[in-house]
């Protein structure tokens, strides 16, 4: 596959679906834009075109007659002549060679769409990636700030006597701490980068953004939620059923080809002055070899049971992934309502709260830099939270083939 410039694939971000938009010195992507351009740039795309197109291209030997055989005798010793012959297989075979055919273009095209849906889930999560990143850096940065002032504070408290020495080196392991976390949040946030770069084959240095965390909509969740039958429309289900059917259609075929073949011909065995002297020849082949049928017919049998064997496998995984994604995304929905409704609320109050009665003389200078750390983990956990309701709610729609 031919890469593509970095300065075409820049272009197509910001024109991708409308919805890419540059601000500042960078390109600000959604997700649905993202989404677009890895489908059209992944290799993994081209790979399924191609397949479909060999399928398609296939469907033009449905009717795959065999060479016919052009000879020359000497019927009477006095003259060379010339003739044919032609075999064919019982129609039949043909018929059915079509159908098989078909079925391979099916099994194609339905291989074609279960990649396009592992490109777009992975470049959901990729895009997810980058944007908790972002967010916890972001976290980080602002903790950070606030920790380096506050441990200026310490030290001059200290300097002034006003705060004892465990209370400042508490105070400064709480700062580099912080600072500590961002630059590992920092060297997270360039991997992320360079991970949906890739993905997108932009250049290392194409600078990128991406929206803001925040919750994805998720639809609306059916009452039988945990029936499995909702799995119908997940790609890979839908690629191994189309395998069943490939390899009954190939069943069919192995047993059309031992019925009896056709056979027809011209030949000329008369004299030179004789004033008929053509004729045709017509016949039929006989299988009477049919130990080899059956056994290509026993071995598509087997094809067609180890397709059956390989759709209950993949449904019986795909069932269970299921449930455990919609147990996930169940819990980590209460888990970020709680957050939305309840933990964010109490971190604005510990911080807001905590520095009042500091300010105020109210509680000691220990009990205000926990209360402040106890504020910020809040935070950073429902980051967290936001980005695993995010990846549950991404697994679970993948699952569906949504």
């Amino acid at each position: 596959m031919k890469k593509t410039p970095g300065w075409l694939l820049l272009s197509l971000l910001l024109l991708a679906a409308g919805s890419a938009r540059a601000q500042g010195n960078g390109l600000t992507l959604t997700l649905d834009s993202a989404v677009a351009v890895a489908l059209r740039v992944s290799p993994r795309t081209l790979v399924g075109n191609l397949e479909v197109q060999a399928a398609r291209q296939l469907r033009r030997t449905n009717l795959n007659l065999p060479n016919p055989t052009v000879f020359v005798e000497n019927p009477t010793a006095e003259r060379f002549v010339g003739g044919f012959t032609q075999t064919t297989e019982f129609p039949t075979v043909y018929t059915r060679q079509g159908q098989l055919n078909a079925a391979r273009q099916d099994v194609a095209e339905q291989a074609r769409l279960a990649g396009r849906t592992e490109v777009v889930r992975l470049t959901r999560q990729t895009y997810l990636a980058l944007q908790f990143s972002e967010a916890r850096l972001t976290q980080l940065a602002r903790q950070d700030s606030t920790f380096a002032v506050l441990n200026a504070a310490t030290r001059r408290l200290r300097a002034a006597g006003e705060i004892d020495l465990l209370q400042a080196v508490s105070t400064d392991a709480d700062a580099r701490q912080v600072r500590n976390q961002r630059r590992q949040a920092q060297l997270d946030q360039q991997n992320a980068q360079r991970q949906l770069r890739l993905l997108l084959r932009l250049p290392e240095d194409a600078p990128l953004r991406v929206m803001p965390l925040g919750r994805l909509a998720a639809p609306p969740v059916p009452a039988n939620a945990g029936d499995t039958s909702l799995l119908r429309t997940n790609a890979l289900l839908r690629l191994e059923q189309v395998r069943i059917a490939e390899s009954q259609q190939a069943l069919r075929v192995e047993r059309a080809r031992a019925l009896p073949g056709l056979s027809f011909g011209y030949l000329n065995q008369g004299p030179a002055d004789a004033k008929l002297y053509t004729g045709v020849q017509a016949g039929i082949t006989l299988p009477v070899w049919y130990g080899a049928y059956r056994g290509q017919i026993r071995a598509a049998q087997t094809r067609v049971a180890l397709a059956r064997a390989q759709y209950d496998v993949a449904r019986l995984s795909t069932s269970s992934a299921y449930l455990q994604a919609l147990a996930e995304f169940q819990k980590q929905t209460e888990n970020l309502a709680y957050y939305e409704e309840t933990g964010l609320a109490q971190a604005a109050t510990l911080a807001s709260t905590g520095a009042r009665l500091f300010r105020a003389g109210e509680t000691s200078y220990y009990l205000y830099i926990q209360s402040l750390n106890q504020a910020y983990q809040i935070r950073q956990t429902y980051v967290d939270a936001l980005r695993s309701y995010n990846e549950a709610l991404l697994e679970l729609n993948y699952l569906r083939g949504e």
